[in-house]
């Protein structure tokens, strides 16, 4: 399934098809503060998701942010990819090749954006304590942290 050397989340359930399913997420930065989608529901998310047929890792960033925050970005550097298995109600199983970037924002005024997501700065070390540990983001999360030199111990 996975290559080796890509950090994986979940454990896939034998018997299961899973569809590949590449995706790119930008972790945006001003200072210490992290660009996150405020979803239905309430919980934070990264912005970005999955390619369409045919898009490069730049192209699919970079569409994933415009549509859900509806600005441009500029890329500072790859933080690396790793793997998820996960279950869509309804849609099957899916092994996610997640790449994540530390990017910032490009000035200027916001597109039009998918309605119900709102950007908001929250900061690094709150995203930190309010995600699971145990899913990909976190892990990025982690590794923007280093790359910030942010303390991301256990507290």
């Amino acid at each position: 399934m996975s290559a080796p050397d890509k950090p994986t989340f979940g454990t896939p359930i034998p018997g299961a098809h899973y569809q590949k399913r590449p995706g790119c997420y930008a972790l945006i930065t001003r200072g210490y503060l992290l660009a996150v989608v405020r979803v239905r529901g309430g919980g934070y998310d990264l912005p970005g998701g999955g390619a369409e047929l045919g898009e490069s890792k730049g192209e699919t960033l970079a569409r994933e942010v415009r549509e859900e925050i509806g600005h441009q970005i500029v890329v500072q550097a790859e933080l690396g990819t790793g793997i998820a298995y996960v279950e869509s109600k309804g849609e099957g199983y899916f092994e996610k090749i997640c790449t994540f970037y530390h990017c910032h924002l490009v000035d200027g005024p916001p597109v039009a954006s998918e309605e119900d997501h709102i950007l908001e700065w929250v900061s690094v070390a709150q995203v930190m304590r309010e995600t699971n540990p145990t899913i990909i983001h976190y892990w990025a999360l982690t590794r923007l942290a280093e790359r910030l030199n942010i303390p991301h111990g256990p507290s």
